[in-house]
């Protein structure tokens, strides 16, 4: 049985599951996250990371950004996935309606996400939750 719920401690084994979640999202293995950097997400207010767990076992993982505009408090949505392993289980639909839940917890007005087209199970899982796709341009700035 698969829980889903906040991540509370950064131990070695939660990063190291964490981070090769990541790398199947991703597809790089140069761009590993740090017991430091996990810590100092646990310790940030404005950010909650979720977790599914099969037993003690990390399967999947979503983070929820969080920040105070003026009139209005958002979230965005990143790095959701599940172990391929464990896909088709429905553990991503729980994974976001966990993370829309705590969006409503925390105040959020809207939440925001991005996904790559070719993620058709992803986009027609964020479809069906009531996200809807807008009409802007992402852009990103290497630094």
């Amino acid at each position: 049985m698969t829980i889903i719920s906040l991540l509370k401690d950064a131990t070695e084994n939660s990063l190291k599951e964490i981070n090769g979640l990541l790398v199947e999202l991703r597809k790089e293995s140069d761009s590993a996250g740090s017991s430091t950097q996990l810590q100092s997400m646990l310790s940030n207010e404005n950010i909650a990371i979720v977790v599914a767990k099969d037993g003690e076992r990390i399967v999947g993982y979503g983070l929820l950004l969080m920040t105070q505009k003026l009139g209005k408090r958002i979230g965005f949505v990143e790095d959701i996935i599940v172990s391929e392993a464990c896909r088709g289980q429905g553990i991503g639909k729980e994974i976001m309606n966990f993370i829309i839940e705590e969006g409503r917890k925390r105040s959020c007005t809207y939440l925001f996400l991005t996904s790559k087209p070719d993620r058709v199970a992803a986009n027609s899982l964020y479809q069906k939750l009531g996200f809807e796709l807008l009409k802007t341009n992402p852009y990103r700035l290497k630094l």
